[in-house]
């Protein structure tokens, strides 16, 4: 049974990270998907956009200015290249400012370097490797910083924000495979992170289950940096941000459109049984069948009605055909004898008019004849004469 199908399941009501009271209520609204957060989180300064590599270098900065005032922050994006080059780039600015002072380096996981002082994040739990009074163990997600790297590649760390304890040895081989820089990190990664402010970069392929993470882990601050011109490749269907003259509200409002997390089976049923069950379906099966059903009537309709066994099989080849098909079926359900007017229709010529007005791609025409399926005399009721 679906936790959420149940009466009885608890459920998060009131949230008790964030500093400012709008972005608790904001928070639940996000989670939900409701588009009315967006245009809150606008009102109140949270959302720059405009071209993806303007916007990596504004989350950058306000990241930087955040952490040289003593804030505790973190880089969130989507893709992992993007990741690794914000992890790359602020390495870099710590090394240049003396924050971090090279030297024995580490190799990580996604081909980037830590020395002492570093940030880093473990991508796996590991039970065995404990700290040294054995209270902790490695978690999947755990952020740490670099105390010493030893020759044959094992780093000693300790966890973040901590001057003393919890320290721990974490082999070469677990540190090449699943540890990573932490200054930016993934939405996915970014659960169960709290710190002072968070700086997203959201582009088309977000999700909207990201999104509302990456927003929701700074107590102080959760600023999304929107890119406006990345198209959404991972989705079939059209997302606002193809069109040029995307904003970050429309790309947002896509974002939100964009449920990552999987269906369970029963969500998948109860789906299945609404699509399979519902009008449109009913009725475009309805349609499929009684144009099958009724075929062979309707190509014996069109041989007495005056058409050659040539026109026949032109009519009857073309995909238009289902169109016309429904179009015999709705005039007897208005009580037409189209075994009477049919013929006398194409008496009058139009049975050039019915064969020419098909798809080009069947009578080879350049363009198809503006004429329609039925003439003036196929309007009037069965049994009525010419006015």
């Amino acid at each position: 049974m679906l936790v959420h199908d149940r009466d009885d399941a608890p459920e998060l009501t009131d949230v008790h990270r964030f500093s400012a009271r709008w972005e608790k209520a904001n928070s639940l609204n996000l989670r939900h998907g409701r588009t009315t957060a967006i245009d809150t989180l606008i009102t109140h300064g949270r959302v720059s956009g405009g071209d993806q590599d303007a916007m990596v270098d504004a989350a950058y900065s306000a990241w930087r200015q955040d952490v040289q005032a003593g804030q505790a922050s973190i880089l969130v994006a989507e893709a992992r290249e993007t990741v690794t080059q914000l992890n790359e780039r602020a390495r870099a600015d710590l090394i240049l400012d003396g924050t971090i002072t090279p030297g024995r380096e580490a190799v990580l996981h996604d081909g980037t370097s830590a020395s002492q002082g570093d940030r880093v994040i473990t991508r796996e739990n590991n039970r065995h490797l404990r700290s040294k009074n054995g209270r902790s163990w490695v978690r999947n997600g755990d952020r740490w910083t670099v105390t010493n790297v030893s020759e044959d590649g094992s780093i000693t760390v300790r966890p973040e924000g901590r001057r003393f304890g919890g320290s721990m040895v974490l082999p070469a081989a677990y540190v090449a495979e699943q540890v990573e820089l932490g200054y930016a990190i993934t939405g996915h990664r970014a659960q169960g992170i709290t710190v002072d402010t968070a700086h997203a970069v959201v582009t088309a392929t977000t999700t909207r289950e990201n999104f509302y993470v990456a927003m929701t882990r700074g107590r102080h601050g959760n600023h999304a940096y929107v890119a406006t011109d990345t198209a959404d490749d991972a989705h079939v269907a059209p997302h606002p941000s193809d069109n040029p003259d995307a904003t970050a509200r429309s790309v947002l409002y896509g974002v939100l459109q964009h449920v990552g997390a999987e269906l369970s089976a029963h969500e998948t049923i109860e789906v299945e049984q609404d699509r399979w069950g519902s009008i449109g379906q009913i009725a475009a099966e309805y349609e499929t069948i009684a144009q099958a059903s009724q075929h062979d009537r309707w190509a014996s309709l069109l041989e007495t009605s005056g058409l050659t066994e040539g026109q026949v099989d032109v009519v009857l080849g073309s995909d238009a055909y289902g169109a016309l098909s429904a179009e015999f079926r709705r005039a007897e359900a208005n009580h037409h004898d189209l075994d009477d007017l049919l013929p006398r229709w194409c008496g009058r010529g139009a049975s050039r008019m019915l064969t020419t007005s098909l798809p080009s791609s069947i009578t080879g025409l350049p363009v198809p004849l503006p004429a329609p399926p039925f003439p003036a005399a196929l309007g009037r009721r069965h049994g009525s004469s010419p006015a």
